[in-house]
């Protein structure tokens, strides 16, 4: 998803060309015996502006500050509130409406998500050792993601491309 599409969830493909400044991101997949793991990146088509650096560094700031609560026991409407409130608070959204994880396990095409256990407001869950979240945090064109698997230990990244707004100078 390119340009002002980046602020669709999923944005439908088109025949538009890139534009210098355009922030782009891509969501993947990596699937072993049905098995799924998510990502989401974000790149600017040229050098990013000091708003998409800023809009970048805020979200993975704040994905990494709320992954770090990511323990067994959590309720993970401690994890939602990690990682909606600062996006709010940050003056990038008024609202935020999108979920800020789900759960992903053992599926089949065409989704990847199971969204048996979804992070929004007001969930009464807690995690537990064994689960793998995706999780998810779009904003003003830019969006990053990782799969997490709780552990008794804590949170532990199964996505190892490196978390930063991409571009080409």
């Amino acid at each position: 998803t390119s340009g002002n599409r980046t602020n669709l969830i999923h944005g439908q493909w088109s025949d538009r060309r890139l534009e210098r400044g355009d922030p782009v991101y891509f969501e993947l997949s990596g699937i072993h015996h049905h098995y799924w793991a998510r990502l989401m990146r974000s790149a600017v088509a040229g050098p990013p502006s000091a708003e998409q650096q800023r809009v970048a560094e805020t979200i993975i700031r704040v994905q990494d500050e709320a992954i770090a609560l990511m323990k067994p026991g959590t309720p993970a409407s401690v994890i939602d509130r990690a990682c909606r409130e600062p996006i709010l608070a940050s003056g990038l959204r008024e609202t935020y409406t999108n979920r800020t994880g789900y759960s992903l396990a053992l599926n089949h095409r065409p989704s990847a998500g199971e969204f048996i256990r979804e992070f929004v407001p007001g969930v009464e869950w807690v995690l537990e050792a064994g689960m793998v979240f995706h999780m998810l945090i779009m904003a003003a064109g830019m969006g990053f993601s990782e799969t997490v698997l709780v552990t008794e230990q804590g949170p532990e990244r199964l996505t190892g491309i490196e978390r930063k707004l991409f571009f080409q100078a």
